[in-house]
């Protein structure tokens, strides 16, 4: 039914505000899944280094009665470096823009920045879950994850990294998921001193997961933790488990991980780093004219305590 005679609609108001909520969301994909769990820590210098310590092979050798202490040799840490690098953006607004009345936010610089930052997060996310060896020239490049697990299973003819930083995985046959696959890895990273807590995925593989979960000729133990998320408040995006013989693994989403592999990975042998003063900071530079110009920076890096404490399945179908 058509409004009375001379009734004002809203149709034909003029002025009217829109519907916009005064706190935007986001509807960009800015989970960090990797970056967000690691453990942090500070680096002091472009290319910086660590020790990595193990212990020397077990010796099962029978002593006899009254037997002289031989003089065995006693181990050395290795040492193992790494690369930082930069991640940068920035904006510009007018000057105008940023005196308007906004819905949702404050000024619109503050509101870019915020964005920008954000962008640069989901920048380094893709950085270190990509693959890329290490290299100290300028620009500077990170090792990133891939090129230091050597618990690794690939396709036919595909080459696992030495596990220093300095190569990444050759690219083999591409062949489908199985749960084989993921326990063979897992197993060669428990020996090795390991202890993987939650395996990364993207969605894709992560479907393939949950779909050997569906199959009955499987036998997989998986335990939906949405009513406990406290408990599992360090595993961002946790929402399944994976029950194995070498102890329980989180399966997290993540949208910047690359479609044809999973990683496992010990929380306690890896941490994302960041030059003092240097972690996605914020900064005006020189105005020039009617505008503002301001960047974010990020310059960090990687490093694995223990490499061989984690595992990576690459060359899967997706």
């Amino acid at each position: 039914m058509a409004a009375p005679t001379n009734t004002l609609v809203t149709g034909a108001m003029v002025g009217i505000r829109e519907d916009l909520q005064e706190a935007m969301e986001e509807i960009d994909p800015s989970e960090t899944p990797f970056y967000s769990n690691a453990p942090k820590g500070p680096i002091k210098n472009r290319l910086y280094d660590w020790l990595v310590d193990e212990f020397l092979t077990v010796d099962t050798t029978p002593r006899p009665e009254g037997n002289d202490a031989p003089g065995q040799a006693v181990g050395q840490p290795v040492r193992k470096d790494n690369v930082a690098q930069i991640v940068q953006r920035d904006g510009r607004v007018s000057g105008t823009s940023d005196v308007v009345d906004t819905a949702g936010r404050g000024t619109e610089k503050q509101y870019h920045k915020l964005r920008k930052a954000i962008e640069c997060r989901r920048d380094w996310e893709t950085i270190l879950l990509r693959d890329q060896a290490k290299d100290n020239s300028d620009p500077r490049i990170v090792g990133s994850l891939s090129s230091w697990i050597t618990a690794a299973s690939v396709g036919l003819t595909g080459t696992i990294p030495t596990g220093d930083g300095s190569d990444i995985p050759g690219a083999g046959t591409d062949r489908d998921l199985t749960l084989d696959l993921i326990d063979g890895v897992n197993e060669t990273a428990y020996n090795s001193g390991g202890n993987p807590t939650f395996m990364l995925m993207a969605p894709r593989q992560k479907r393939k997961f949950s779909a050997l979960a569906r199959n009955a000729s499987n036998s997989i133990n998986t335990v939906n933790t949405n009513e406990g998320r406290a408990a599992m408040a360090s595993i961002i995006g946790a929402v399944d488990m994976y029950v194995t013989d070498f102890g329980n693994l989180g399966v997290v989403v993540d949208r910047f991980c690359p479609n044809e592999r999973i990683y496992g990975l010990d929380r306690g042998n890896y941490k994302v780093t960041a030059m003092k003063n240097r972690a996605f900071i914020s900064e005006d530079l020189a105005k020039t004219g009617d505008s503002e110009h301001f960047q974010v920076v990020h310059e960090g890096g990687l490093k694995t305590g223990a490499p061989k404490a984690h595992f990576a399945v690459y060359d899967l179908n997706t």
